[in-house]
C-alpha cells in the first residue's frame, strides 16, 4: 500500500465493515514478491541506529542471510524498501493507536489516548516517524518541489 493510500485509511476510532472497505489497488513497486517482514525489520533497525543515509541494500540482505542480489527480488530498488519502511510505520502505528482507544471512554479519553499513544510510537521510533511523515510529505508534494527521491 502506497503511503497515501495508508494515512487515508488511518481511521482509529471509525468502525466499518469488511465490505466498506476498500481494497488497495497495489502499486507497481509492490508486483516484484511478497516482501519478507525479516529485511523491513532489519532496515528499521538499521535506519534507528545510523538513520537514513546508513541504509544499505547490502548490509539488510547480509543481516537476514540472504546474497544482496537477492533483495532486488523483494525490493524493485532502493526507494521500495523505503516505501515498505514506511507503509509499515503508519500501520504500527494505526495498530497502537487502534489498542490504546479500545479501552478508552468517550470521546476525550479516545483522543488522549490516541495522542499519547502516537508520542509513545515516536519516542521509541524516532527516525522511523520522521521517515514515515517525511515520505508522506514527498508523495503529495507537487511536481518538482520534493518529488520521489531516496535520501
Amino acid at each position: 500500500m502506497h503511503v497515501l493510500a495508508l494515512l487515508r485509511h488511518m481511521d482509529v476510532g471509525h468502525h466499518h465493515t469488511h465490505q466498506q472497505r476498500r481494497q488497495p489497488q497495489p502499486q507497481p513497486r509492490q508486483l516484484v514478491q511478497a516482501r519478507p517482514p525479516q529485511a523491513i525489520q532489519q532496515a528499521l533497525r538499521q535506519l534507528e541506529g545510523a538513520g537514513l543515509h546508513g541504509l544499505s541494500m547490502r548490509e539488510i540482505a547480509k543481516a537476514v542471510g540472504v546474497s544482496h542480489t537477492a533483495a532486488y527480488r523483494h525490493f524493485a530498488d532502493k526507494q521500495a524498501l523505503l516505501d515498505a519502511m514506511a507503509e509499515q510505520g503508519f500501520q504500527a502505528l494505526r495498530q497502537a493507536s487502534r489498542e490504546a482507544v479500545a479501552t478508552a471512554q468517550g470521546s476525550p479519553d479516545r483522543l488522549l489516548a490516541s495522542g499519547l499513544a502516537y508520542v509513545q510510537f515516536g519516542r521509541q521510533h524516532p527516525r522511523q516517524l520522521a521517515h514515515m511523515f517525511g515520505a508522506a510529505a514527498r508523495a503529495t508534494a507537487p511536481a518538482g518541489r520534493g518529488g520521489r527521491s531516496v535520501q
